[in-house]
């Protein structure tokens, strides 16, 4: 019995007392090196990198070679990749050495990782790669860097859908833009929106981009099949069918006379279905599903210029409801009239 307390008792000591002490050593080293980095002192990083310090050690996230480019330390990110660091190590951001490096527009830091193996396809937040944020910047040394390294010209955002050609366009920066159609990039490329890159170059004042991109063949109506491109044709589609049932089916509703109670329950239901028809026009016409996020939003002024420009339709679609809800009301009372008619 005493025995098994005292192994107890050395067990517990040792991982109270011995197991901290090796987990702030390690600490320990992890902040010499983060003031070194932050101080640009190469001889400590170099003396802790010979003494055994693994190259790919993280700083609260951040491994060393990306925590180097953040500060533009391009001597010291040259010494982890000396020891054998990962080029290509993420952050927790999921953005590596180069993708910094492009977004501060750090040209000789982007080239020495490049020379290193690192791959200029990796994609970080949102998808963007290191040529999407060497467009956005408008850094053309590095975009003709990543270009002859097979950077991907197509790489797009992920939410927005911009790929580097967008992004550039819609900053103006033309000798970006035409290192990028050099090199393949389509020029009628189109973001989430459908909007080309003629159309976001002019809309952001970028005249003289847009008509570089319009000498390169680019053209303000791109052909795309976006999701927001469906919801509007289906909006479309919708009030099309409405306008038709309206012209065709209400007033025969109107002008005929139901013989029957059959008949009169056929048309309380066709009126019904029309009723739900242009329900469903306005749900669509209007937004309602994107205000209820069941759709991303699109833009306001895509449905508002639809209506202005079409203000006759509107009030036509107006008194059409008001006539097939006011007709179904007609049939209802008549059917139950009739009902009780039958029942004396």
């Amino acid at each position: 019995m005493w025995l098994k307390w005292r192994l107890f008792f050395i067990v517990t000591l040792l991982t109270s007392v011995w197991v901290p002490h090796e987990v702030s050593g390690q600490d320990q080293m992890v902040a010499q090196l983060e003031k070194a980095i932050e101080k640009s002192d190469s001889t400590t990083v170099k003396n802790m990198l010979k003494k055994g310090l693994d190259p790919n050690v993280k700083i609260e996230g951040w491994p060393g070679i990306v925590f180097a480019a953040k500060l533009d330390q391009m001597q010291i990110a040259g010494l982890f990749i000396a020891e054998g660091a990962d080029v290509n190590a993420r952050n927790v951001f999921g953005e590596t050495a180069l993708i910094i490096a492009s977004y501060r527009e750090n040209t000789e830091l982007v080239r020495l990782l490049l020379v290193a193996g690192a791959d200029p396809d990796v994609k970080g937040q949102r998808s963007r790669t290191a040529l999407w944020y060497a467009a956005d910047k408008g850094s053309a040394p590095i975009v003709k860097l990543l270009l002859n390294r097979g950077a991907n010209v197509e790489a797009e955002d992920n939410k927005a859908g911009e790929t580097p050609l967008l992004i550039a366009s819609i900053k103006g920066h033309d000798a970006t833009i035409s290192l990028l159609i050099q090199h393949g990039a389509n020029v009628n490329a189109a973001n989430a929106d459908c909007r080309s890159a003629v159309i976001l170059a002019e809309r952001a004042g970028n005249l003289s981009t847009g008509a570089l991109l319009r000498a390169h063949g680019g053209k303000t109506k791109p052909f795309c099949f976006t999701k927001e491109q469906i919801v509007r044709s289906l909006r479309h589609a919708l009030l099309a069918v409405f306008y038709l049932a309206s012209v065709t089916a209400l007033p025969s509703f109107l002008l005929s006379k139901a013989e029957t109670s059959r008949q009169v329950r056929m048309r309380g239901w066709a009126c019904l279905f029309i009723i739900a028809i242009g329900a469903l026009g306005w749900v669509f016409q209007l937004g309602i599903l994107e205000r209820w996020g069941l759709l991303e939003h699109t833009e306001l002024d895509d449905w508002v210029y639809w209506l202005a420009l079409f203000t006759p339709l509107l009030v036509l679609f107006i008194i059409w409801t008001v006539l097939a809800f006011g007709l179904f009301a007609m049939l209802a009372t008549r059917y139950l009239k009739r009902g009780a008619l039958t029942k004396r």
